[in-house]
């Protein structure tokens, strides 16, 4: 769980790095701070969002930056979490295993249909496509 003192210093060690190269225009365009939330998941076992813990990480985004949180691995959390998190400044949800899991099933489906509908031979060019 990335704690508050973690978000200061990260912050202005990135500040600092966008200012030695003076890239103050780039800097302004930052809108999130990646974070774990502590809502780390397993083959078996999913921790949910715990709003008490994560009380002095919300409180330590800077009130001077116009910036949130991206929160790391929200993979099956509940609604009513990912609605607190929202609420407690993590407004970025980043899902990663489920999702591409997910994408992957749904791409090897859609192959796999494509196999049976087509028989193995290959899709003709439409000719109404080929004249343009």
């Amino acid at each position: 769980m990335t704690t508050s003192d973690h978000v200061q210093h990260t912050l202005e060690t990135f500040r600092s790095a966008f200012a030695e190269r003076e890239l103050f225009a780039a800097w302004e365009r930052v809108i999130a701070l990646v974070v774990q939330p502590g809502v780390e998941f397993g083959d078996d076992v999913v921790f949910p969002y715990d709003r008490g813990k994560n009380r002095p990480l919300s409180a330590a985004l800077p009130k001077e930056l116009p910036i949130v949180y991206e929160a790391h691995s929200t993979d099956y959390q509940s609604t009513q979490a990912l609605s607190a998190m929202v609420e407690d400044h993590f407004a970025i949800l980043k899902v990663g295993p489920w999702l591409t899991f997910a994408f992957r099933e749904a791409i090897f489906a859609l192959s796999a249909m494509e196999r049976e509908l087509l028989d193995g031979t290959r899709p003709s060019v439409c000719r109404r496509c080929a004249k343009h």
